[in-house]
């Protein structure tokens, strides 16, 4: 079985188990948070030839790197919207419509030959990120010391340390968290690692544990986990992984909520990852509808608009639209330009976001840290633009990818093994 029909097939299976997620246990169980099942054949059947044609894709995209980011957008964004499409009732096609033109554009970008032509990297990376780990990391320690709880370890008392963090966190540790843990000590362990450096191994894994206990954010360990699970193995052979696991979770999930009535696999990893999105997005698109907000929420509209919402966009949908206290209600930057500008706000973003993958691609990342790639595609479905680019830190990864982590391979390893097992 060649490469692309073996990632078709998991595909399938993924999106079976999904679907079959979202119609036995989370419409049922969590019906009461808004998640419905209406059987509607028509909707059904559109949804699933949507599915069916956007795989068949698969065989125009001409990149390795961007057929691994294709397929894991495939599955974690446009996926699940269709599933929220066909089983809700007044669903909107709109974000169906947007990530479909993001993943036609991604298709042209793989298509594209450009390449920075000086392929050099920066080499001796450890001498330098390794002072400016220890640097980055100097404010957490003389700031925040005295209010580490160790009993967070156990996940003890971690919503009184938000709170308290959230109180006496300042902008600089902010901006500095996300470079710091979800790219440079990530990416130190694992070379370290490759190196069998175990004594530096433990010294970068307890600083990311530290930076855990300044806050008790559980989102600290994200770019370590991706890193490591997407780690080895060919591009096809992460994407296979990753969908492996999404079956496993979904199906193992009905299982464990069939035998003992356990619902946290499909309430954690499905529900929260692949149905909230798309619950959010409709609340969005309904209420921004001839209401746009012409970037005026937003660090880039650059005060040119005046802000009517007069604070953050998320609680303000969270608490006011959704009428529940407290709740920040975050979505991803395709709603974010649908929101600001309509559909041509949604194309403009997808657009942007597709250029940002062309830059990666054009500098050849090694695949080895493709994991922290997944950390932003991830966030791609939960933060905002600016947030994005600045407070989880994708700017920075752009300019310390092409600095560290670039390697000169073409695509002819990836076109021969389409033809092998």
């Amino acid at each position: 079985m060649n490469s692309i029909k073996k990632v078709i097939l998991w595909q399938f299976i993924a999106v079976l188990g999904l679907n079959l997620a979202y119609a036995l246990v989370i419409s049922d169980r969590f019906s009461y948070m808004g998640f419905t099942y209406t059987f509607n054949f028509p909707k059904l059947l559109i949804g699933t030839v949507i599915l069916i044609l956007m795989l068949l894709l698969n065989y125009f995209i001409k990149d390795k790197f961007i057929f691994a980011v294709w397929n894991i957008m495939f599955t974690y964004l446009f996926a699940g919207e269709v599933i929220y499409y066909q089983y809700s009732e007044n669903s909107s096609i709109v974000q169906l419509l947007t990530i479909s033109i993001t993943l036609i554009c991604l298709i042209l970008v793989s298509r594209s030959k450009k390449v920075f032509t000086d392929n050099k990297k920066i080499n001796r990376v450890d001498r330098i990120l390794t002072p400016l780990s220890l640097i980055l990391i100097s404010p957490f320690i003389i700031l925040y010391y005295k209010y580490i709880d160790l009993k967070n370890l156990l996940l003890i008392d971690v919503y009184q340390t938000r709170a308290l963090f959230r109180n006496i966190s300042i902008p600089l540790t902010g901006y500095i968290y996300a470079p710091l843990v979800r790219i440079i000590l990530p990416v130190l362990i694992v070379r370290n690692i490759e190196y069998r450096k175990w004594l530096k191994v433990t010294l970068f894994f307890s600083m990311i544990v530290y930076v855990y206990l300044c806050g008790a954010l559980k989102s600290v360990f994200i770019g370590l986990f991706a890193l490591l699970l997407f780690y080895k193995g060919n591009y096809t052979q992460k994407v296979v992984n990753f969908l492996k696991s999404i079956s496993f979770l979904s199906f193992f999930g009905i299982a464990l909520e069939a035998i003992l009535g356990n619902v946290f696999l499909l309430d954690s990893f499905i529900r929260r990852v692949f149905f909230v999105p798309p619950f959010l997005n409709n609340i969005y698109i309904d209420h921004f509808t001839g209401n746009h907000t012409y970037l005026s929420h937003s660090p880039l509209g650059l005060g040119l608009v005046e802000d009517k919402i007069g604070g953050s966009l998320s609680m303000y949908v969270g608490e006011v639209v959704m009428g529940l206290e407290g709740l920040n209600a975050n979505v991803g930057v395709f709603t974010e330009g649908y929101v600001s500008f309509g559909i041509p706000g949604s194309i403009f973003f997808s657009v942007l976001i597709c250029g940002v993958f062309l830059f990666i691609k054009m500098i050849k990342i090694s695949p080895k840290y493709f994991g922290i790639v997944f950390v932003y595609i991830y966030y791609l479905n939960t933060a905002f633009l600016s947030t994005l680019l600045l407070t989880h830190g994708l700017f920075f990864f752009l300019v310390f990818s092409a600095l560290f982590l670039r390697e000169g391979n073409d695509n002819k390893e990836f076109n021969s093994s389409l033809k092998t097992s």
